[in-house]
């Protein structure tokens, strides 16, 4: 799968960037989230679009809450992957449920099986919230 990481934290990108292509995904690690919705808007058609986001709640600029926003208003079947690493600002799940977002919610710090799981529950529809 070809998976695009939006984290303002450089250690959070290696981290994950590391267990994806160790299991065989594509990656392009990103800190800025008006970037990574460009990536993923320019990509939309190409001949290798990508296939999921996994974006954390907090980012510089704009919410992985507001991301995920932009990024369904062009693919609104798109998987996202939600990290958090405070319990509370989860709680943005009742801001999600308003937007008619869903997503599948992964907390900070996880292990790779955790992630590998969350990818594929993202991408066969299971357990993304609504």
């Amino acid at each position: 799968m070809k998976i695009l990481i939006a984290d303002d934290d450089p250690c959070s990108l290696v981290f994950a960037q590391g267990i994806l292509t160790k299991a065989g995904h594509s990656t392009r690690a990103v800190t800025n989230p008006e970037e990574a919705f460009q990536i993923i808007q320019e990509a939309q058609y190409s001949e290798a679009p990508y296939n999921m986001a996994i974006a954390d709640h907090y980012l510089q600029h704009m919410t992985g809450i507001e991301l995920l926003g932009k990024i369904r208003s062009i693919s609104p079947d798109f998987p996202v992957i939600m990290t958090c690493g405070y319990d509370h600002s989860c709680a943005g799940r009742r801001e999600q449920d308003a937007l008619g977002e869903k997503c599948i919610h992964l907390m900070k710090p996880f292990g790779s099986e955790e992630l590998l799981a969350s990818i594929e529950m993202a991408r066969s529809g299971i357990g993304m919230y609504r």
